[in-house]
């Protein structure tokens, strides 16, 4: 049963920098007595109260292993974070990894009736487009880039949480959409901006941008 004193997380994409900072935190966290960490290869951090489980999400009997983990250490939830944050030239593996590892992680769920599940996913899905607000929220249409199937496959991970929200009433299913993560270990296509002496802007604008300290 669900306890929210003693709870047991279970971590996809363990071994990314989204899914190692997670853990630090879930290890700090007195509510979780056990963390699954559930990735291809071990996270390289500190561990005390987490279990590492090898596991391929784009093979075929991904979802079996993922159950057998989440049934044998009575995981209450699961933080989806195996997907993407940049696009890959490799986008047969990508599309495995996401749409149809999304498929075996909620399959792997819903059969060990996990309360809790978390999915990450992008605002970028939301598109650039000129007629969005200059504040988004939940109503708005997930429209991305129709041709990119960097953004189709994280548009069918969200329709596989729905659908596994609307099927499995006693769990609860959240998706997290981030902007571009900032941060001193961050690496990416923002954070490399700052590294040039001069920054362009756009004569005129000032982009909201919302700067979280926790990374």
């Amino acid at each position: 049963p669900y306890d929210p004193e003693h709870r047991v997380a279970a971590v996809t994409g363990a071994q990314s920098f989204l899914g190692k900072e997670v853990i630090r935190r879930l290890e700090e966290d007195r509510r979780y007595t056990k963390i699954l960490a559930i990735d291809i290869r071990k996270p390289d951090i500190p561990m005390t109260k987490t279990q590492f489980h090898k596991v391929d999400l784009t093979l075929p009997n991904a979802d079996e292993e993922v159950a057998h983990a989440l049934s044998r250490e009575r995981a209450d939830t699961l933080l989806h974070l195996a997907l993407l944050s940049k696009p890959t030239h490799n986008k047969t593996w990508a599309h495995e990894l996401e749409a149809i590892g999304t498929m075996y992680v909620l399959n792997a769920c819903a059969a060990c009736k996990v309360h809790k599940v978390v999915l990450w996913s992008l605002t970028a899905l939301y598109g650039a487009h000129p007629m969005n607000p200059n504040f988004l929220d939940e109503t708005q249409k997930l429209r991305g880039v129709a041709d990119s199937r960097f953004f189709t496959d994280k548009l069918e991970a969200e329709r596989l949480a729905r659908r596994h929200d609307n099927v499995n009433r006693a769990s609860v299913v959240t998706v997290l959409r981030s902007a571009s993560l900032l941060g001193q270990r961050v690496n990416n296509y923002v954070s490399r901006l700052f590294v040039f002496p001069v920054l362009p802007v756009m004569i005129g604008h000032v982009p909201f941008v919302l700067l979280l300290p926790f990374l």
